[in-house]
């Protein structure tokens, strides 16, 4: 059966032959058989996007779903209002129920997808949306935003008895930040460290020191 959309349709088989006797006095048999078919699209998938957890991708995960043979894959760099934070019916258009500018990233038959294709800090939102053997599209996903980890400053450096009132902090930019916090321990161990300040640029000048 091909062409037919969501819903239970019933229809009769009919079964055509002969009641295997001599070809001579062979005589026709007809039988009749009442079938309902159900033609039900794949639920939608639970998706899980990776919130810094990897510092060169998000990872994009979700349970498998019963009679799914394939999972579409599609991301959008921001949400827009109104855009659907809920699963969405299964539609024959792949872009129905997503939201303008969602671009489709690819098809797998697994279970998760690496987006290596973002930039840190930035968030992006993830639908899933399976296709069962037959083609047909199943339930939209739920959105979920995920982002690619920041990696830590590199060269940071504090000034060593250079100045008598003052510790000068420097350190190198790091892709995909807004801004760095600053802080400061009496012991090489970030566990009792306390923050001394959030700023926009890659210097930073400790004042209350003894």
């Amino acid at each position: 059966l091909t062409g037919y959309g969501v819903g239970t349709y019933a229809g009769t088989i009919r079964i055509v032959g002969t009641d295997g006797g001599p070809r001579a006095s062979a005589s026709a048999v007809t039988q009749a058989v009442s079938v309902t078919v159900s033609v039900v699209v794949p639920a939608a998938p639970v998706v899980n996007a990776s919130d810094g957890g990897y510092l060169d991708q998000v990872r994009v995960s979700w349970p498998a779903v019963s009679r799914v043979v394939s999972y579409q894959v599609w991301k959008a760099s921001g949400l827009q209002s109104g855009a659907s934070l809920s699963p969405v019916s299964g539609h024959r258009n792949p872009a129905s129920g997503l939201q303008a500018g969602a671009s489709l990233l690819g098809v797998t038959s697994g279970v998760a997808w690496e987006d290596t294709n973002c930039v840190p800090g930035v968030r992006y939102y993830y639908w899933v949306r399976g296709v069962n053997g037959n083609g047909m599209e199943g339930a939209l996903s739920a959105a979920d935003g995920g982002h690619r980890g920041l990696t830590a400053p590199e060269g940071v450096t504090a000034s060593d008895g250079y100045y008598t009132s003052r510790v000068d902090v420097t350190w190198g930019s790091v892709e995909g930040a807004s801004g760095y916090e600053v802080w400061r321990s009496p012991f090489n161990s970030a566990g009792v460290a306390t923050k001394l300040a959030t700023l926009s640029v890659t210097n930073y000048s400790d004042m209350a020191v003894d």
